[in-house]
């Protein structure tokens, strides 16, 4: 829902680290981005930039939140952008002059980029890349860049690319002594788009098995909104690169649990007599039974409300990995992946072990 422009600053207590401030929100129209637009604005932030690539949703973006901005005396600009595109990136960072750059752009389909994995590289590392590169330039003040619990011990592409990622921000922040940068590692968001709930309603509402890959398959799940709150608050916390994940999370959830209570509770699925089939299809490659935070080689310590984790500096050469990623060459960039990371397996029963 979106704020009442009648309560502009109901949340300035609650981070009063953002009053005053320039935000700049990558993938802004997403379900993530648009909650931390909606919180971000209630904040007594100075100026809130949002880009994203799909230009339908950031239209509905505009829409939604340009007069709420307007009423609150914050300023508002939206940008339609390829983050690939380095000039683009480059000019529209020195008209929006963020003090504070949150990136949650990336793409975060495991089951479509285990296919494109050189897409995955262009879109979630060489961006961010470029990304870092245009902060530099307008000299912001600090990075959050958002990740993903797949990229503990990667086993699929997304998780590598969120990994090297991860690994690109704090080499990066060796170089910019003005930033204070970090990772924020949240699990999967519930009712966003492509989510597990969001299928399971739309096969309930046209009367189809509930696909689920396997039995034993368990995710943790929380609100885009709890998610946002998350980001904005580890922004005190930042400091050179660090990954951070929330200490307390809900416990992983059988996805077969999950269907079940969905589909009693759906006013579709109680019309099925004795119940909604269940399909069980087989786990994906690159798809793990649970997901978790913390890989075997790296270290968790508390940090408020936050675990930080110190992870280990990747040996992977970036030139080499980059140059097959911008020619499309998918075979050499996974092998390329799987070389970084023996973690990866190319078959779906090594994720069930």
């Amino acid at each position: 829902m979106p704020l009442e422009p009648s309560r502009p600053q109901l949340l300035i207590h609650k981070y009063p680290h953002l009053t005053g401030q320039r935000v700049l929100v990558t993938g802004a129209a997403g379900s993530l981005g648009e909650r931390l637009c909606q919180r971000l604005l209630a904040s007594g932030i100075s100026h809130l930039t949002a880009w994203d690539a799909d230009e339908s949703r950031l239209a509905s973006l505009d829409h939604l939140f340009s007069r709420v901005a307007r009423h609150s005396g914050i300023g508002w600009t939206s940008n339609v952008i390829n983050l690939q595109i380095a000039a683009s990136v480059t000019a529209l960072m020195g008209e929006a002059r963020p003090h504070i750059v949150f990136h949650a752009a990336a793409y975060k389909r495991f089951e479509t980029l285990q296919h494109q994995p050189a897409e995955a590289i262009c879109n979630n590392v060489i961006a961010t890349e470029i990304l870092l590169s245009a902060c530099r330039r307008v000299k912001a003040a600090f990075f959050i860049l958002l990740s993903t619990d797949k990229a503990a011990d990667p086993v699929n592409v997304l998780g590598a690319s969120k990994r090297l990622a991860e690994n690109l921000l704090a080499e990066a922040v060796r170089d910019l002594p003005f930033l204070r940068a970090g990772s924020m590692r949240l699990c999967n968001l519930r009712r966003s788009r492509g989510s597990v709930t969001e299928l399971f309603a739309a096969q309930l509402k046209r009367g189809l098995p509930l696909t689920i890959t396997h039995a034993d398959m368990r995710r943790r799940f929380i609100s885009p909104c709890r998610a946002a709150d998350y980001l904005l608050r580890v922004i005190p916390r930042l400091r050179s690169g660090e990954i951070y994940f929330p200490r307390r999370l809900p416990a992983a959830e059988s996805i077969l649990v999950l269907a079940r209570k969905m589909a009693a509770r759906s006013p579709w699925g109680t019309r099925l007599e004795p119940g909604p089939a269940l399909e069980f299809t087989g786990l994906r490659e690159g798809e793990r039974l649970e997901e978790f935070f913390t890989g075997r080689l790296e270290t968790a310590l508390p940090a408020g409300p936050f675990q930080c984790i110190l992870a280990p500096h990747l040996g992977w050469d970036r030139d080499k990995l980059f140059s097959l990623a911008r020619s499309r060459r998918d075979d050499e960039v996974l092998r390329e992946l799987q070389n970084i990371f023996p973690s990866m397996c190319p078959r779906p029963r090594c994720m069930s072990a």
